[in-house]
C-alpha cells in the first residue's frame, strides 16, 4: 500500500517536473493504476491528480476526463474529503466551466463557510455571469 502510494506520488512528480514524454507518463499512470488500492482515498486522489497535471500538460480530454472521474470516486467514499472537492474545483475552473466552479464551490462553502479563496472566485464568476 505503502509502496504503491510513493510510487503514484513519484509519477506525479515527472508530470509536474516535464521530466518525460507523454506517453511513457500516460504508460506509468496506467501502471500505478494497477496496483493502487480501489478504496483507498489516498491513492485515488494522487492517480486523479497525476491525470488533473497531465491534462494541464496536454489539454487531452482523456486525462481530464479520468481526473474528474477518480475525484468523483473519492467523493462517493468520503463525500466530505477536501483533496477531492478542491481537486474537482480546481480542475473544473481552469477548464473554464464556470457552472461546476460555482457547484464545486457551493459544497465547499457548506463544509468550509469561511473559505476566502472559494467565495472570492464564486464572488468573480457571479460577476462577469
Amino acid at each position: 500500500e505503502e509502496a504503491a502510494k510513493f510510487f503514484v506520488e513519484y509519477v506525479q512528480n515527472l508530470i509536474v517536473l516535464d521530466a518525460a514524454p507523454e506517453a511513457v507518463l500516460f504508460d506509468l499512470i496506467k501502471y500505478a493504476e494497477s496496483r493502487i488500492y480501489p478504496e483507498n482515498v489516498v491513492h485515488l486522489v494522487q492517480v486523479g491528480n497525476c491525470y488533473d497535471a497531465l491534462w494541464r500538460r496536454t489539454g487531452e480530454k482523456e486525462y481530464f476526463d479520468r481526473a474528474e472521474e477518480y475525484y468523483k470516486r473519492v467523493l462517493v467514499i468520503g463525500p466530505r474529503l477536501p483533496q477531492a472537492l478542491y481537486g474537482l474545483f480546481d480542475l473544473y475552473g481552469t477548464a473554464g466551466m464556470a457552472e461546476k466552479v460555482e457547484e464545486t464551490g457551493e459544497r465547499i462553502l457548506e463544509i468550509w463557510p469561511d473559505d476566502e479563496r472559494v467565495r472570492g472566485v464564486l464572488d468573480e464568476i457571479r460577476k462577469s455571469g
